[in-house]
């Protein structure tokens, strides 16, 4: 059993109980956190600091950080949430917009959170974590990416799928590799072969190039050995690709750069001196 406290409520107050009921910390805490390696995350009024199982408090401070701290948030609400990453002792955590550590350094690589959830390396191994530090998808993947419409691509082992926000294999993890999604089709390698598959999973152009670009616009660039080649989402080869499909490079037009003197030329000397003389034989008129 564990020895870890319990956080309860009393009195709109929290604190912390044994695993026998016993009071061990009295609720003096506006929020309180589930213990994790000896360490708690509590709140009092404005103020987030971290307690020992004796309850004494310490302030929030980088330095004060372990780098084998971790804080489960499961029971604190009412947070900013919007977190970002950031990296202390070559361990990485995630903070809120206005600073405050929320979830403490201690993963050895991480991802910026997208759909929720970010992937974060424990070890050698790739999980899941909520916002809250909670771990919610812990498959322990040999990687781990960032979410995109529902789906994270994985890899265990030597081979790639895609999971959705739940954990589940939307996509095996059968594939030699797999590119992101574009169009809704991901090209995927399956020996030395690529083809495409669907969101869900379906083959819908079945392996046969030496190499695969993703869609775009409706056409994708492939090559089967030296010859490369464009088909439409079906696996159609496109002999004229239409010009208004493809980004057309900008013309080079020469940037033509006027060298001209500052000084008049001879010709605009002798103008000038012409428009002068009719501007004071015009004055002179007209103050007789």
């Amino acid at each position: 059993m564990s020895n870890s406290l319990i956080p309860f409520t009393q009195a709109d107050k929290w604190g912390y109980k044994n695993q026998k009921g016993e009071v061990i910390i009295q609720a003096i805490f506006d929020q309180a956190g589930k213990f994790y390696n000896g360490i708690a995350q509590v709140k009092i009024g404005n103020q987030i600091n971290y307690i020992d199982q004796k309850g004494r408090v310490k302030p929030v401070e980088l330095s004060n950080i372990s780098d084998n701290t971790a804080i489960n948030l499961t029971d604190i609400t009412n947070l900013n949430l919007e977190l970002s990453r950031f990296k202390y002792r070559e361990k990485y955590g995630y903070k809120n917009k206005i600073g405050q550590v929320i979830i403490p350094p201690q993963f050895n690589l991480a991802y910026e959170f997208a759909e929720g959830l970010a992937s974060v390396k424990l070890g050698y191994k790739w999980v899941y974590i909520k916002l809250i530090g909670e771990v919610v998808i812990n498959y322990k993947f040999d990687l781990a990416e960032s979410f995109s419409q529902g789906l994270a691509r994985v890899k265990i082992g030597k081979k790639y799928g895609y999971i959705d926000l739940l954990g589940s294999f939307v996509i095996p993890v059968k594939y030699d590799y797999i590119e992101n999604f574009s169009e809704n089709l991901a090209a995927v390698k399956v020996g030395k072969k690529w083809g495409y598959i669907n969101l869900s999973g379906k083959v819908i152009i079945n392996p046969q190039f030496d190499a695969a670009e993703i869609f775009e616009q409706g056409i994708a660039k492939v090559r089967i050995g030296n010859k490369h080649e464009y088909i439409d989402c079906k696996g159609k080869k496109i002999n004229d690709v239409d010009s208004n499909i493809m980004v057309k490079e900008l013309p080079k037009t020469p940037v033509i750069y006027n060298h001209s003197p500052l000084t008049p030329s001879k010709e605009d000397s002798q103008n000038l001196h012409l428009l002068h003389t009719r501007r004071r034989k015009r004055k002179n008129t007209s103050s007789g």
